[in-house]
């Protein structure tokens, strides 16, 4: 961009082969109008030595002679030298990361337990919290002691319906898990079922409860002003676990955000290397004012826990944010029951990695 004084036009010019006693006119351009800005689009040019050439072509006046006590004409001529220089791969030196070093995984458990008087007898809600793990991780409630099939109904929070609510057939324990928040509070109901063969009332049960939490460590990152800073060119392992606080369950839930930075302009590619067999995942990466740079969306994968390929191209240096999200599951829901195995992603991590053209081999 060219700004010029207000009786002059100018012409640019761009010239290569600076060593050369008559340079080779690359682009030029001519001021639209006297005094008037203008640029000269140089396009893509190759690493190497140009001058860039500023002449005034026309002066309002006429003449660029001052006569008396006339201000000089403010015109110029002039000519710079600028060197454009590679970027060779590894050149660039992205600013380290402190490493993630996930801890051992937190556990805890309780229980309780009453007697029903009679068939089909309800008691009140039994109250329990999740450990304060910032992770979040999986609740598994267990009914003990009737003979017959007894209904198990969980809430998490103080919401309406429920996150699971099941009879099991006779003989069979009552079995739910469910993904919690960090020291969510959950609610658990045990009732007798109507025409359980049962001779006598009362009967008493038991409710156990375990914790089992999952070794992230870079949660909590559920947001974007919660992500957490990425290594370049290394392997990132993390967890698609809910941090339920309600019996709702929206995928939003599962959300991780990551952020890393760029020393220099670098070719960026995301691969998600893993992804848990009943997860359909996606990736984006945004500028820190939240526009998206590029995205794959999560319900772009062809089927759950196939991976997935982001090529961002070449991007300025700069910080920026990756989310990780997820489009459904196989099992359309995020709580087991019963004897059902537990969804795949309770327990299996996804794993992906931010590839730079300057780290690669």
């Amino acid at each position: 961009m060219l700004e010029v004084p207000a009786d002059v036009k100018t012409n640019m010019a761009l010239l290569q082969d600076v060593g050369r006693s008559n340079p080779r006119q690359l682009r030029a351009m001519n001021a639209p109008g006297v005094g008037q800005t203008y640029a000269l689009d140089a396009g893509l040019l190759e690493p190497g030595e140009y001058l860039l050439r500023i002449r005034a072509a026309t002066f309002r006046s006429g003449s660029a002679a001052a006569e008396g006590d006339e201000p000089h004409p403010p015109h110029f001529e002039e000519t710079y030298k600028f060197r454009i220089v590679p970027v060779v791969q590894g050149e660039i030196e992205h600013p380290p990361v402190e490493p993630c070093v996930a801890g051992e995984s937190v556990g805890g458990g309780g229980g309780g337990g009453a007697q029903w008087e009679s068939p089909n007898d309800v008691n009140p809600d039994e109250s329990f919290s999740a450990p304060g793990d910032p992770s979040g991780g999986v609740v598994e409630v267990k009914l003990l002691g009737p003979p017959a099939g007894p209904g198990l109904k969980v809430r998490i929070g103080g919401g309406r319906g429920a996150t699971a609510d099941t009879v099991v057939d006779q003989g069979l324990q009552a079995k739910v898990a469910f993904e919690i928040g960090p020291g969510q509070q959950f609610f658990v109901n045990a009732r007798s079922v109507r025409h359980a063969p049962i001779e006598e009332y009362p009967v008493s049960y038991q409710i156990l409860w375990t914790y089992t939490g999952k070794p992230d460590c870079w949660e909590p990152n559920d947001s974007m002003d919660q992500a957490k800073p990425v290594p370049l060119d290394e392997e990132v392992q993390a967890y698609f676990i809910a941090k339920r606080d309600s019996n709702a369950h929206n995928h939003d839930q599962h959300d991780d955000w990551y952020r890393f930075t760029l020393a220099g302009p670098d070719v960026v590619i995301v691969r998600l290397l893993a992804v848990p067999s009943d997860v359909q995942a996606g990736l984006g990466i945004y500028q820190p004012d939240g526009n998206r740079v590029r995205q794959v969306a999560a319900k772009g994968a062809s089927a759950p826990g196939q991976t997935i390929v982001l090529e961002a191209g070449e991007i300025p240096a700069g910080e920026y944010f990756l989310k990780a999200s997820t489009a459904s599951f196989a099992g359309g829901m995020a709580a087991s029951e019963g004897d059902e195995p537990h969804p795949p992603h309770f327990g299996s991590p996804y794993i992906f990695r931010v590839e730079t053209g300057s780290g690669s081999e």
